[in-house]
């Protein structure tokens, strides 16, 4: 059991009538809002490795859905390799058939799924553009052109370098959920980032990951939050339990799930 200390009671999720598990049943899905599966039009996701399942799921959702997805760590060429390796590993002994399906299972299915308006992007998202690989949220937004945009953030500590830039996108951006690390050694800074969001955006869910521990005074040291912009909610009422707690799946299968008193 974990609990929301005192100081962090305005991040209490609101009572949202209608959100929906989307993604798989561990880790890589999310809840979010019904109410925007038909009115995006643009789903953009920082963060992929090798579970598109929430990209794809959405994609199910909303037949006319544009994905744009960023992650410098993946390409088709990486896990061409990853499976050649898994072959010879195979031959010399070291390693079970079932990697060798495994890296089958990923080369196909990257190269099934990000094809036409599904794109993904070989770029780190960054705040600046260090290097040729780097892309800013700017650009990243200039590159949908539009003005129905739900955003996936899971770029393991990065986020805190690019949520101030968002600001200028809240009349674009309907909704987002996003994925914070290490919120005891950085708690100041996810506090001010949180402050700054729910400006535009309110609470409506919130999901302890269980890959992770919990600090000292009782808060997850990584969790997925979700927000939805405060022109779609006509209640802002507060909720002391977790909301659709019956939707949650523990990240790690093998770990008890933490759960979260408000």
């Amino acid at each position: 059991m974990a609990s929301l200390p005192k100081m962090l009671d305005f991040i209490t999720p609101l009572n949202f009538p209608d959100v929906i598990r989307v993604g798989n049943q561990g880790d890589g899905g999310y809840i979010i809002p019904r109410v925007l599966l038909q009115e995006v039009e643009f789903l953009v996701s920082l963060g992929v490795s090798n579970d598109w399942t929430f990209d794809r799921h959405f994609k199910e959702l909303n037949k006319k859905l544009t994905i744009h997805a960023y992650d410098h760590t993946i390409s088709q060429r990486k896990f061409l390799n990853s499976l050649a390796i898994n072959s010879l590993k195979f031959v010399l002994g070291k390693v079970h058939f079932t990697e060798i399906l495994k890296s089958l299972k990923l080369l196909v299915g990257y190269k099934i799924f990000f094809q036409g308006n599904n794109v993904h992007y070989i770029e780190r998202v960054h705040s600046r553009v260090d290097e040729k690989v780097d892309v800013t949220i700017d650009t990243i937004m200039q590159r949908t052109g539009s003005a129905s945009v739900f955003l996936k953030i899971d770029i393991e500590g990065a986020e805190y370098r690019i949520l101030s830039e968002l600001d200028q996108y809240s009349t674009k951006i309907l909704g987002l959920v996003i994925e914070f690390h290490d919120t005891w050694p950085f708690r100041d800074v996810f506090i001010s980032k949180m402050r700054a969001l729910l400006t535009n955006y309110a609470v409506v869910h919130i999901h302890p990951n269980n890959f992770a521990g919990v600090a000292v005074d009782g808060l997850p040291e990584v969790m997925e939050i979700t927000l939805l912009r405060r022109d779609y909610i006509s209640d802002f009422s507060f909720k002391k339990v977790s909301s659709a707690i019956d939707l949650d799946r523990p990240n790690n299968p093998k770990r008890d799930e933490i759960v979260l008193k408000f």
